[in-house]
């Protein structure tokens, strides 16, 4: 039977190469936005899947846009992440992290990630966009994305 890892991979890497080359043709750039799975699953030589992403796909072809809550909720630091591939996180997804149980996606500013401390960072990581997102509502989606917008701007980096 096949490794069910091993086949991700096989699969995933000249697709997402593929695809890298198809835009570059375009004009535009490909990026690739991380879950938690991709810090959870290993592909067969013990290397993450965003390991083997961040390997074996050319970084001139494409970005990566780190969800900093997944990192977090796969409990890994982002600051690691930034040191170990400088420059390769051009764009990130900010929402908070809820000190509950099920560590569910709050607006920013409201949750334990420390943005501050990771965003001072941008430069090493290669930030360039910051993009707000929020899939839980306390609230109204209007409402939480304005929470969420005026917990960024409190931030001090």
């Amino acid at each position: 039977m096949a490794d069910p890892d091993r086949l991700i991979i096989d699969k995933m890497i000249p697709v997402y190469q593929a695809a890298a080359e198809y835009a570059q043709k375009a004009g535009v750039r490909f990026g690739y936005h991380n879950h938690d799975f991709e810090f959870d699953k290993k592909g067969p030589d013990g290397r993450l899947i965003i390991e083997w992403l961040l390997h074996e796909i050319d970084p001139k072809l494409m970005t990566f846009e780190m969800d900093i809550y997944w990192v977090k909720f796969a409990k890994y630091n982002p600051l690691d992440w930034f040191k170990i591939y400088p420059g390769r996180w051009e764009l990130c997804h900010a929402k908070d992290m809820a000190a509950t149980d099920k560590r569910e996606s709050i607006e920013v500013g409201d949750g334990v990630i420390d943005f501050n401390e990771i965003f001072r960072q941008s430069k090493t990581a290669g930030l360039k966009y910051y993009i707000i997102e929020l899939e839980n509502y306390v609230t109204t989606p209007i409402q939480g994305a304005e929470r969420s917008i005026q917990g960024f701007n409190k931030l001090k980096f």
